[in-house]
């Protein structure tokens, strides 16, 4: 792959905030760079579940050799061996004589101890417990569900290129005269980055805070950095605007969806609260997605 190294210091950190947001502007509008790094992460991916596995196999060897006693071998000298014989025989012979004569076996009682502590020395609680629990989680996150990214999208550009208006009046002036007239012609020509260098400063005390916040929500979304997006769309969301409050609580509900299943506590709250307004612009849309998200797993 001709990306490699560059997308290799993505995965790991490496790259400047500035860099990476060029590549992330990249990755979104770049199809062949997006099908190069999603191959890349899952390479990455099954490497290091494979490297946990052996990791995991290695230590259950070292436990069970640790668990095993080496046998001890004793070289004797072979004048000792007449004698060793004699020995045993005549400590048989006494046993037999002191059983015959008791009429009850000496060794009974002697014997069942000897298995009774046999099986406590051989059985012993296991302690690969946390090899174990680790295995299953490692399962479990193999068998989630990826976040639908795409079903989000297709909602999300329904409604972002029907109604595109942005809150242009922000600061009680015409559009023609608001300072983030470049900021909204980035947007329209889908550079985002650039976006999000010129409304961010006015996203903070500013007669312009709403707009610069819209103009970054989206531009995050389309980078599918939705954790950013989520931040942008609540604060929004806070406001309670008579005009456009309802649409930044569904951009709000699209930014959580993107991010399922991490998100579900969240995006429940949201949904409840469309659905709790039967005359919500987007109450339909919210009952289709969620039905949708449902019939997929989520």
């Amino acid at each position: 792959m001709k990306n490699f190294e560059t997308i290799d210091r993505y995965l790991r950190g490496k790259m400047a905030a500035a860099e990476q947001e060029d590549f992330e502007q990249a990755l979104a509008n770049d199809t062949e760079l997006k099908h190069e790094y999603l191959l890349q992460r899952s390479e990455e991916e099954a490497l290091e579940r494979l490297a946990i596995k052996k990791r995991i196999q290695t230590l259950q060897q070292q436990q069970a050799a640790s668990q095993q006693k080496p046998a001890v071998k004793k070289l004797m000298p072979r004048n000792f061996l007449p004698g060793i014989l004699l020995s045993v025989l005549l400590v048989a012979i006494v046993i037999w004589v002191l059983n015959t004569l008791s009429e009850k076996p000496v060794f009974n009682k002697n014997s069942n101890s000897t298995k009774t502590d046999t099986l406590k020395t051989t059985i012993k609680p296991s302690s690969s417990d946390s090899l174990r629990k680790d295995t299953i989680q490692e399962q479990r996150n193999q068998t989630s569900p990826s976040p639908p990214i795409a079903m989000v999208e297709k909602y999300y550009n329904t409604t972002f290129n029907t109604d595109p208006e942005i809150s242009l009046k922000s600061g009680g002036t015409e559009p023609g005269d608001s300072p983030l007239e470049a900021a909204y012609q980035a947007l329209t020509d889908k550079k985002y980055t650039k976006v999000i260098q010129l409304a961010q400063p006015f996203t903070q005390d500013s007669i312009w805070n709403t707009s610069a916040l819209e103009l970054v929500g989206h531009a995050r979304f389309q980078q599918k950095n939705f954790s950013q997006a989520t931040a942008a769309f609540a604060q929004l969301d806070q406001k309670k605007d008579p005009f456009y409050g309802q649409k930044w609580q569904w951009y709000l509900l699209l930014s959580y969806a993107a991010q399922l299943p991490t998100t579900k506590t969240a995006f429940e709250s949201t949904a409840r609260q469309i659905e709790a307004d039967t005359e919500h612009p987007f109450y339909l849309k919210m009952r289709e997605l969620r039905a949708e998200l449902r019939k997929s797993g989520y």
